[in-house]
Order: C-alpha cells, then structure tokens, then sequence
C-alpha cells in the first residue's frame, strides 16, 4: 500500500528536505505553522480594521514586489528558486509585519492586541540597535545587495512621504497612541 503522503507531498515538508539555508527554513516556516494560522483566522472575521489591514498588506505587498525597480532586479538576480522563496517570505513576513505594526492598535482581539505592543516596542528596540533600521530591513538589504542604510518600503514610502525630524515626530506620537489604545482596549 502507498503512503498518502508520498502521492500528494506537503509541499513544505519538500521544502524543508532541501539541504539549502536549512536553518533558516526551519524559523519561517515554525512562524508560519504556529501564528499564521491564528492570525489569518483571527483577520477573516469581517470588520473595517480587517479589511483595512488585510488591503494595505496586499497593496505594500504587491506594489512592492511587482512594480518597484529595486525589488524585481533583487529577486530576478537570485539564479536557484530556494533564493526566490526565501527573498519572497522575508518580503511577505516584512511587510505582513510593517501593516501590524502601523495598524494593529486598530484590531479588537485581545491576543492580537498584546502580539501587537510586543511586536511594536520590539521592533524600536530593534532600531536602536541597527540605526534606525529593523532587523528584516537589514536583512533584504543583505541579501539583494543594497546599501547598508537603504530603508524599508513601507506604506509611507510608497506614497513618498519623508521620513525627517519633522515627519519623526508624527510617528513617534502615532506608534505612543497606537500603543495607548491598545492597552485601553486590553485593559477595558
């Protein structure tokens, strides 16, 4: 008798029997078994903060990788498909994580809401020890060759809104009252 398994493969058991970047494998795809799930059938629930956020995911997403220059020269330089996908999930994971970051003070589960203030304050915990940079930028810049300081392609740089002393200020006090009502929410 033959195994289901061996006549429809798991795709990601496939992926993870490569002997190429094991290791880093193995990290992406225990993140996406373990929280994905959560958060994909925490973000089907219909409301406005749903499809807000789910729509500026895919937009960040897809313009991101379909219509930015330095993205698609990025990812048609990498030669072997193990490259492709590891580019393709560093990008997803990162830009997954930017929206929760901007919006996720917007949702109404309680779990999500304390993912939410750890992700935030980890991630500023996360610029002051790369200049500024998050730990996934420096990665994408990393591994597509850029330079060093070059800065993630987030919402507001889509709609070249600057990132100065002046525009700081803004987002310091929108991620403060970001993470205010999210603890409101938590708390009552």
């Amino acid at each position: 008798m033959i195994q289901p398994n061996l006549l429809y493969p798991n795709p990601i058991q496939m992926w993870l029997q490569w002997n190429y970047k094991v290791y880093f494998k193995k990290i992406i795809i225990k993140y996406f078994l373990k929280y994905n799930k959560y958060i994909i059938n925490q973000l089907i629930m219909i409301n406005n903060a749903n499809i807000l956020f789910i729509g500026i995911f895919l937009f960040e997403f897809i313009v991101d990788v379909f219509f930015t220059e330095e993205t698609i020269k990025c990812i048609n330089s990498k030669k072997s498909l193990d490259d492709k996908i590891e580019l393709y999930s560093i990008i997803y994971f990162h830009h997954m994580l930017s929206v929760f970051i901007i919006f996720g003070w917007m949702l109404t589960n309680i779990k999500l809401l304390i993912l939410y203030i750890f992700m935030t304050i980890g991630t500023i915990i996360s610029w002051s020890f790369n200049n500024g940079l998050c730990y996934l930028t420096v990665m994408e810049n990393m591994k597509c060759h850029w330079v060093k300081t070059k800065p993630f392609n987030h919402v507001f740089s889509i709609f070249n809104i600057p990132i100065n002393k002046k525009t700081n200020k803004y987002f310091i006090g929108y991620t403060i009252f970001g993470l205010l009502v999210a603890m409101y929410k938590i708390i009552y």
